[in-house]
């Protein structure tokens, strides 16, 4: 009656464009219409996400989700923090926008 339960690797499927609308498209559609797509590949065990304690941080409090939130958000300031971020396991969308921006709106 003993049966071994397997846990499947977390993934993490992120996307990033400058356009929204690229984000929505089908793998297909984006093909024909050859847009470019770069995929990455970065194993948890790998030394960007430091040595083993920090690799049990994000294992069990932050999560690798935030640590590739803020990689992309990196991306996007060099592009005047424009941009939109896509979870493709959790369909989440994101925009990345200026603070100075918002937070000037409050002010006027």
């Amino acid at each position: 009656l003993y049966q071994e339960i397997q846990y499947e690797e977390e993934q993490y499927i992120m996307e990033y464009s400058l356009h929204y609308s690229f984000l929505r498209m089908d793998d297909t559609l984006r093909k024909n219409l050859s847009i470019p797509v770069t995929n990455f590949t970065v194993q948890k065990s790998d030394v960007c996400f430091g040595n083993l304690f920090s690799r049990f941080l994000l294992e069990n409090l932050f999560g690798y989700d935030d640590v590739l939130m803020s990689s992309f958000k990196k991306v996007a300031s060099n592009v005047s923090n424009k941009g939109f971020l896509r979870n493709v396991i959790t369909g989440e969308h994101y925009r990345f926008i200026d603070m100075w921006i918002n937070k000037l709106n409050y002010i006027f």
